[in-house]
């Protein structure tokens, strides 16, 4: 183990001390030999041998003790004087000296090897020695008063010797001491330094992490304040519920506009959130949403969020208020959205069921009724697609304002959409109270509707069921009177009809045939029949196209009960391609046979002749089977042209110049003028079959056609009189000028080798 730094420094003084004592010792050696020499010469006496070879010896030893180690230099010196003290012990035969030698060299060994021991063992023997030494010479000198002579003794110069050995003995236990002493106050200063040092460092640590903190705070401060004033969100300091502080938004948002105004008022004062039992008067929820009492006297809502807080060393509430009102007023409209119908603000059909539900489950509590009114407007798909779904809004946006008017408070109206109404009815206490209801409603709807440049009908058709005889829940209610609106419909519209458990059958069987036409339509399952038409001397003048549909084991299946439904579920248009495409095809077979060319007629549709694409569609099939477009004549009617007018005249006039023939169908139905017919790029005019039916009984009815013909020959049209079925009607119409008839006088709708035979004939009336 390497020495420590104590040991060292220790080490440094003995050998300091042990070299001064021989410097001494060889000094007052050389000081004896002078005198010894000096007195030898004085008396002429030969200087003794033994002081000679002493001081060579001391001689040779200071020079080399350097080479030698601390212990060879004490054993050396200890060597040295104990041949000295034997000397002198032979020469002079002295005990007490040779003792006192003895002890001497006790003591140099002793201090050569530093025990703790041998210190208090030398330091004895050190006061024996002078104490013993100074008697001696005491005694010397006492009896020998020739101090020159006893100088240059060997025992005199010997104990001399020994005096400043014991001499240098002790100087050098005292220098140990010393030495040892401050060794041990150097160690405790350099311990308490140390510690000092710690304790500094320790300090200044502490000084700069309270630095570090006080600037830490200081910032965290300043950030607050930034905060605290910049935040977008009002935020306010509260204590035991008054309000301490508040920032700039937080004063926007109250309406103050001095600080003031606001600092050691109530919270509750400007908030109110519906305080709960739990919480203690004047202290703000966690989070919560809050009316808001500004200053400007204002009502708005805010969302209130607290959290806890030391501020000036006292416990507060930091209360954080945002403005949301324009949020919940969002939500609100988000939520009336989901709830409301956009376009005439009543209630949706979610609302609807959702009521309806719980009106159901009251009435089952209180065994009470609850009736569903489907309401659905007459003919307003041929409005809306005529004049524009613009006039058809503002049209439902009105026919909801009326029933409105006519609603009890208790009841709910809902558009469900398009032009279904329902009426959800409540409190019921006599089934004559629905009938009361559904004539207010026809009565509110009695009146035309006046928009801009139209005055339009909007007669409903209505249909009733009743809980709990109709139904036990919302879907069979509604369905139920669903089907009563139909059968409403099929009544002659206008009007209104409670459930029947027949008409659920009735409903069914619609549901299958719409079914069976839209598979009939993808599997090609109709086929057209064709009904003459004869000019004024009997022959064949043309055939109209008209659609008949047979299903296996039902056998035919009306028009007028197919048709409407087509129209209905929107596959009226496919079907109008459909009969124009084979009308064509059967054209060219006709041509291609050789067979004498004639007009095909073929009905066009108001859904049709909305359709955009119309004469872009018609001019394609023409061209793909390669006709000559005079051979197809497309029959409008009437009523579908005075739907839209200028809309229909634009259509026609594109349809004329694909070159196709154009007559006007049903004319008498639609209350349109001969001149106004004057305007249309039309080739033909079709008398309806209602004036031609009692025309030979009816003179009235004679005298309308007779100058309908006469007009239209004015106008260059040629008339087509429709539905002759007696021979009477025909000689009148012959007599009134009518340029063709058709009717089941002349032949009922027949395949088209039916009129392949009738072409054979040269004459078909005579």
């Amino acid at each position: 183990m390497a020495p420590s730094r104590t040991q060292q420094v220790t080490e440094l003084i003995r050998e300091d001390v042990v070299a001064s004592s021989i410097r001494m010792l060889f000094a007052f050696a050389t000081l004896l030999f002078v005198i010894a020499l000096a007195r030898a010469t004085l008396s002429q006496q030969p200087l003794s041998p033994a002081i000679a070879g002493i001081y060579l010896l001391a001689c040779g030893f200071f020079l080399f003790h350097r080479r030698l180690s601390l212990k060879w230099r004490a054993l050396l010196m200890t060597a040295l004087f104990g041949g000295a003290g034997a000397m002198s012990l032979v020469t002079y035969g002295l005990a007490g000296q040779a003792v006192i030698l003895l002890l001497a060299m006790i003591f140099l060994a002793n201090a050569s090897f530093g025990s703790a021991v041998g210190n208090w063992v030398g330091a004895a023997g050190a006061a024996m020695l002078l104490g013993t030494l100074g008697a001696v010479q005491a005694g010397l000198i006492r009896h020998d008063f020739d101090i020159a002579a006893y100088l240059a003794h060997p025992l005199a110069w010997l104990s001399t010797a020994a005096t400043l050995v014991v001499l240098a003995r002790m100087i050098g236990l005292q220098t140990s001491r010393l030495a040892a002493r401050m060794v041990e106050v150097w160690r405790e200063q350099d311990e308490r330094a140390a510690a000092l040092d710690e304790a500094n460092a320790k300090l200044r640590d502490e000084m700069a992490e309270n630095a570090r903190v006080t600037a830490t705070l200081r910032e965290r401060e300043l950030s607050y304040r930034d905060l605290f004033s910049l935040s977008p969100d009002a935020v306010l300091v509260v204590h035991d519920g008054v309000i301490t502080d508040l920032n700039a938004a937080a004063m926007a948002l109250l309406r103050v506009w001095q600080r003031e105004q606001a600092l050691g008022t109530h919270l509750r004062i400007w908030i109110d959130d519906g305080e709960p039992a739990d919480r203690k008067p004047g202290e703000p929820a966690d989070s919560s949403e809050v009316r808001l009492r500004s200053l400007d006297g204002h009502q708005r809502t805010a969302e209130l969020r607290t959290a806890q807080a030391m501020i000036d060393g006292r416990g507060a509430v930091l209360a954080t208020l945002r403005d949301i009102t324009e949020r919940k007023m969002a939500e609100a409209r988000v939520m009336r959205l989901a709830q409301h119908d956009a376009l005439t603000d009543l209630p949706n059909r979610a609302l609807l069921e959702d009521r309806l539900g719980q009106a159901l489950d009251d009435a089952r509590r209180d065994q009470g009724r609850v009736a569903v009114m489907f309401i659905d407007l007459d003919r307003f798909k041929t409005i809306n697609d005529t004049l524009g779904h613009s006039t058809g809004d503002q049209l439902l946006i009105e026919v909801g304002r009326r029933l409105s008017s006519v609603s009890r408070p208790c009841d709910l109206l809902a558009r469900l959409g398009g032009d279904e109404f329902v009426l959800l009815i409540t409190q019921i206490e006599r089934i004559e109270d629905l009938t009361a209801v559904a004539e207010r409603v026809l009565g509110a709807l009695r009146e035309p509707v006046r928009l801009e440049r139209y005055e339009l009908s909007a007669t409903p058709s209505i249909g009733i069921s009743v809980f709990p005889e109709d139904g036990e829940d919302g879907a069979t209610l509604l369905r139920h009177a669903d089907a009563a609106m139909y059968q409403a419909k099929s009544g002659g519209r206008n009007t209104y009809r409670y459930f029947l458990p027949q008409m659920n059958r009735a409903a069914l069987d619609r549901i299958a045939l719409e079914q069976k036409l839209r598979t009939a339509l993808k599997e090609d399952a109709f086929e057209l029949h064709y009904q003459i038409t004869v000019d004024r001397v009997g022959r064949f003048a043309g055939a109209e196209a008209l659609l008949r549909w047979n299903l296996p084991g039902e056998g035919a299946v009306p028009p007028d009960r197919f048709i409407p439904i087509a129209e209905e579920i929107g596959l009226m248009v496919p079907l109008g391609e459909w009969v124009f495409d084979h009308a064509c095809r059967q054209a060219r077979i006709w041509l291609d046979s050789a067979m004498p060319a004639f007009r095909i007629a073929v009905n066009l549709s108001a859904t049709q002749l909305r359709h955009p694409a119309l004469a872009a569609n018609l001019a394609r099939v023409i061209a793909r089977h390669r006709l000559p477009p005079s051979v197809i004549e497309l029959e409008i009617s009437e009523s579908t042209v005075m739907e839209n007018p200028p809309e229909a005249a634009r259509i026609l006039g594109a349809l004329k110049k694909i070159g196709l023939m154009l007559a006007i169908d049903e004319f008498g139905t639609g209350y349109s003028s001969l001149s106004f017919l004057k305007s249309l790029p039309i080739d033909h005019l079709k008398i309806d079959r209602s004036f031609v039916s009692g025309l030979s009984e009816d003179a009235d009815r004679a005298t309308v056609v007779k100058a309908t013909i006469a007009m239209a020959h004015s106008l260059g049209l040629t008339v087509i009189a429709d539905g002759v079925e007696s021979e009477d009607q025909a000689r009148l119409l012959l007599d009134f000028g009518c340029d063709a008839m058709q009717g089941y006088l002349f032949g009922r709708p027949a395949p088209a080798d039916w009129i392949e035979t009738l072409l054979r004939r040269e004459a078909i009336f005579p």
